[in-house]
């Protein structure tokens, strides 16, 4: 059993470099989702979406720093091909594939932090209140009665992750009555991460993405090994103490993003539902307008707009 040691310990080892890494993307979604919840805000840019999230950037840092690790040991690996073993073909399709995963990496971080959805509530009540003054038809009002329907199979539903089924039901109502309350009164600091209730947290962990459990599922493996090796020999009874702290720190740490991830879900849901009602209420006054062929169809709008601008304030 004693000669199994220096195996199992070899193993302890990639099992911690392992969970260090997947700490490190732990910490990155936390902050991503912390610093995603404080910008909810309704900004009116020009020709551009209101939502700006920094979610894809946080996420880009872990992303970028292991694709130039895997680059780096690939790069090493093919030159003892091609300089040490004299295996040429071998070391090239290595090289070959390496620049192919970076022009797919670089094309994909690329596309991920550059792009801006085209269609959203804020591009819709943007593009209406450019038409503000030209006299619609009901086939333009249609349209946009169309756009608002294809936006809302986007925005208007809480997505809950990829196992957002009905045992969701529960933390999906009450982050609606939450975000009810936050388009009203929009949430400052961690206010909307401090309304969520631990047990929705919870629920949000193992059901709606499962992914933020590997890490103490990591963690907790390795403190396994870790404790059968101190139980051989005792002189590693600190290492599992240490495992052990590591178990309880992710475990903390995926609970709490998981609440950040909601309060930033409820933040952003409030934003989307003020403004749905402010399109909804740009395209009932187009609406009467078209019906009853009223003149003056741009000062009402911009009327309107600038009721709602003032309630904004």
């Amino acid at each position: 059993m004693q000669s199994l040691i220096p195996l199992a310990l070899n193993v302890l080892l990639y099992a911690f470099l392992a969970w260090v890494l997947l700490f490190a993307l732990q910490l990155s979604d936390l902050f991503a989702s912390l610093v995603d919840m404080r910008g909810a805000h309704d900004y009116r840019l020009t020709r551009r979406a209101a939502q700006r999230r920094v979610t894809e950037y946080f996420w880009g840092i872990p992303v970028v720093f292991t694709l130039v690790l895997g680059f780096t040991l690939g790069m090493d690996y093919a030159g003892r091909l091609l300089f040490d073993e004299s295996r040429t073909r071998d070391g090239l399709v290595v090289v070959s594939i390496l620049l192919f995963v970076a022009f797919a990496a670089g094309i994909g971080i690329v596309y991920a932090l550059g792009r801006v959805d085209s269609l959203s509530y804020a591009t819709l009540r943007a593009n209406l209140a450019e038409d503000s003054e030209s006299r619609l038809t009901a086939g333009q009002i249609e349209a946009f009665r169309s756009q608002l329907d294809e936006i809302d199979v986007k925005q208007r539903r809480i997505r809950l992750g990829v196992r957002d089924t009905a045992g969701m039901s529960r933390t999906r109502a009450e982050l609606k009555n939450l975000a009810e309350g936050f388009r009203a009164v929009p949430p400052s600091g961690f206010q909307a991460m401090s309304a969520i209730q631990w047990k929705f947290a919870w629920a949000y962990l193992w059901r709606g993405n499962f992914l933020r459990v590997v890490p103490p599922i990591v963690a907790l493996l390795a403190f396994l090994l870790g404790l059968a090796i101190a139980i051989v020999d005792p002189a590693n009874v600190g290492l599992a103490v240490a495992l052990a702290a590591a178990v309880v720190i992710s475990s903390l740490l995926a609970l709490a993003s998981a609440r950040a991830s909601l309060a930033s879900k409820t933040a952003w849901h409030a934003v989307y539902l003020k403004q749905r009602s402010e399109v909804e209420d740009l395209l009932i006054e187009l609406e009467k307008a078209t019906r009853k062929g009223v003149a003056g169809l741009g000062d009402r709008v911009a009327r309107a707009l600038q009721i709602l601008r003032e309630q904004q304030e």
